[in-house]
């Protein structure tokens, strides 16, 4: 009801308790359409267990600090993602291309473990000055995460792609749904080849299952604009 909602929205604790719910709610519906689609888990993706989300620190004199994510190239040199920055109290959700990294800056990554390998390599060898700042979690284990801050919840939806789908023939490039919708694909499913992080232009087919990640409220509006 609306007084119910009224009352929720007005008291922290409520509200904490029912958005916990809300996620679990929706990693469990994921599993079921993912059952219902006949995937199993000994084939089938299942990108919120292989994804994983660490959060590094710029420390003073990093030389990523001040440059532009473009430059910076993190999914050509390590097939990771930036998923959100915070620096001082702002976060910005899905960065672009022309979006900088500030000096103290936070940067949360998602990617598989061999790519944060990868990084973590590529900090003791160029001496990139950045430091763990959250120990590593499954996407999974994040979106269950009770300590997450509201404003930091992510999500994930599933999305096949069928005849009338808008995806069908595009790529991620050119879908928009990043600078558009703040939104993400992190996994791409053909048949029982699963892709995580594919490459950006990697062409949609008829039969695909789309894996986007998000804020809940990002993938709302997707949902609702109905670009899915």
């Amino acid at each position: 009801s609306v007084a119910t909602a009224y009352l929720i929205s007005r008291n922290n604790w409520l509200m904490g308790q029912y958005i916990r719910m809300e996620n679990r709610f929706l990693v469990n519906l994921n599993e079921k359409h993912m059952q219902d689609l006949g995937k199993v888990k000994a084939t089938a993706g299942w990108f919120d267990e292989q994804l994983y989300l660490v959060a590094y620190k710029l420390e003073p004199g990093s030389p990523l600090a001040e440059k532009q994510l473009k430059d910076l190239r993190f999914g050509e040199e390590y097939g990771c993602d930036i998923v959100y920055t915070t620096c001082s109290h702002d976060i910005n959700f899905m960065p672009n291309g022309k979006d900088e990294i500030h000096q103290g800056a936070t940067i949360m990554l998602i990617g598989m473990e061999s790519n944060h390998k990868a990084f973590a390599n590529a900090i003791k060898q160029r001496d990139l000055k950045v430091t763990i700042a959250h120990s590593p979690q499954t996407l999974r284990d994040y979106m269950l995460d009770d300590t997450v801050p509201r404003d930091q919840q992510l999500f994930t939806f599933s999305v096949p792609v069928d005849e009338k789908s808008e995806l069908l023939n595009k790529s991620i490039r050119s879908t928009n749904i990043r600078s558009n919708w703040q939104c993400m694909i992190v996994g791409l499913e053909h048949g029982n080849f699963p892709l995580p992080m594919p490459d950006i232009d990697q062409l949609f087919e008829k039969g695909d299952l789309l894996w986007i990640l998000g804020r809940p409220s990002h993938l709302q509006r997707l949902i609702m604009e109905e670009k899915l």
